[in-house]
């Protein structure tokens, strides 16, 4: 493989391509590394996205999130600018690699292994702060930069453990204070909380509980529950009855759960007897009105059960009244299954079954209201063009390709997504000074009370 007149450096760089790249390891077609391959001329990021849970499905919101996210970088491509302005125009030649993380940390590590032997040079995602926060360690060793969509724990503002990291979210810190103040303000002085024991609710919590010390609202009481464990989800709900009866310790109840947790939940909490008056029910936006009709239609919840659901409210930091959010709107209506599953089959990478399955949307789908994370998902990925361009149009477009150390390409791309300041999707998108963290300047707080359309929509707000 080296020959005796080749360069102490080039060898260097050979053993450093060779240790990145399986296929090479294994004698197949070497797949090229942005930063030491000369000839390319194109950045490539990796969507690595929630399209599964542990390889089952997931309701197809995720699908549609998926599909936004391949559509910010397609108008990347064309500079069109009918969501984001500030695309137009740019004509870039980003590449992606579609990945699913299948909801789940270790799978989400093995899909970042994949996103780095394909040459990604950065990161669209994760979903999860379960799944971040692992991924957020190794993205800082290797200088990875890193765009979430949906990961909103508190933790990963830290900024000696992750400098890389940004995200188009809100922080729990921002919405944790927003539910505080609704509960507060209803007049309520006691509740308690159902939360999922993973690295978004334990971040979540804390935050609920040192707002809520300090408005004077007492957290009575938290039960935890292992995440796609149906069993712990009801003893979790069950864990609130005191003393042997139907009579919990607060009336209010704060819930802290996944899409795929809810059946378990709420058909124990019916039995309980704990979806009636008085009690009443909040959450953040850790799962969305429409899955309670895509659980329905999968028969994991009953016409009955569904029907209880009426009256339940949900708290947070809301992009929908922002003129992009519009803009996002009116681009949803205009695909269809189709071109989505066009958009997916532009990506480079792994072959074979990446958890991405455009054809379980349908037209209806596309005539109804967007998924509201997937505005947030197709600012990520614009986010990551818009810093290369800029990084291009600063002079230091040679510097992001040909660093023989990824170090400082990394350093420059994750400093230009920093500086960013668009007209996203989701809204006026800039961070915090001195973090990844979304400025929420220009975001709405907002309650939702969820209401039942008696054909299975799935409530709304």
């Amino acid at each position: 493989f080296f020959y005796s007149t080749a360069s102490s450096q080039a060898k260097a760089e050979m053993l450093a391509f060779a240790a990145m790249s399986p296929q090479l390891a294994a004698g197949k077609e070497p797949v090229c590394v942005p930063y030491l391959c000369k000839e390319r001329q194109a950045e490539r990021t990796a969507l690595l996205l929630r399209l599964t849970n542990r390889g089952e499905a997931l309701p197809k919101l995720w699908q549609g999130v998926a599909c936004l996210a391949l559509l910010a970088l397609d108008h990347a491509r064309k500079g069109d600018g009918s969501v984001i302005p500030e695309l137009a125009g740019l004509n870039s030649s980003i590449e992606h690699v579609l990945l699913d993380t299948r909801s789940d940390p270790a799978s989400g590590v093995t899909a970042y292994r994949a996103a780095r032997a394909n040459g990604a040079s950065s990161i669209v995602g994760a979903a999860r702060s379960a799944v971040s926060v692992p991924l957020g360690y190794v993205e800082t060793e290797d200088v990875m930069p890193a765009v979430s969509y949906w990961s909103s724990t508190p933790a990963l503002s830290d900024q000696k453990l992750f400098p890389l990291f940004a995200r188009t979210f809100p922080s729990d810190s921002d919405s944790a204070a927003a539910m505080v103040t609704v509960l507060r303000n209803m007049g309520w002085e006691h509740f308690s909380a159902i939360s999922v024991a993973d690295e978004y609710a334990n971040g979540y919590m804390q935050a609920v509980s040192r707002n809520a010390a300090a408005c004077g609202l007492t957290l009575s009481r938290v039960s935890t529950f292992e995440y796609g464990n149906a069993d712990s989800a009801a003893r979790a709900v069950q864990g609130l009855v005191s003393g042997g009866a139907n009579i919990v310790t607060a009336n209010v109840v704060l819930l802290i759960a996944f899409d795929v947790d809810l059946p378990a939940i709420f058909a124990t909490a019916d039995e309980l007897g704990m979806l009636d008056a008085p009690y009443a029910w909040f959450a953040p936006d850790s799962f969305f009105a429409s899955d309670l009709g895509a659980l329905l239609a999968a028969g994991q919840l009953t016409a009955g059960l569904y029907g209880k659901l009426a009256g339940f409210n949900q708290v947070f930091i809301s992009q929908k009244s922002s003129a992009g959010y519009a803009r996002y709107e009116a681009a949803w209506r205009q695909l269809t299954p189709e071109s989505c599953e066009a958009l997916g089959e532009g990506g480079v990478g792994p072959s074979g079954d990446n958890g991405y399955n455009a054809s379980r949307l349908t037209a209806a789908d596309f005539r109804g209201p967007p998924p509201e994370v997937g505005s947030y998902a197709y600012d990520a990925a614009a986010a990551i063009a818009l810093a290369i361009q800029n990084c291009s149009s600063n002079g230091t477009d040679g510097a992001l390709r040909d660093h023989a150390a990824a170090a400082a390409r990394g350093q420059e791309l994750a400093a230009a997504i920093r500086g960013l300041a668009f007209s996203g999707a989701s809204g006026e998108v800039g961070f915090k000074q001195g973090l990844g963290d979304r400025a929420t300047n220009g975001l709405d707080i907002a309650m939702f009370n969820w209401q039942l359309q008696p054909a299975g929509g799935g409530g709304g707000g």
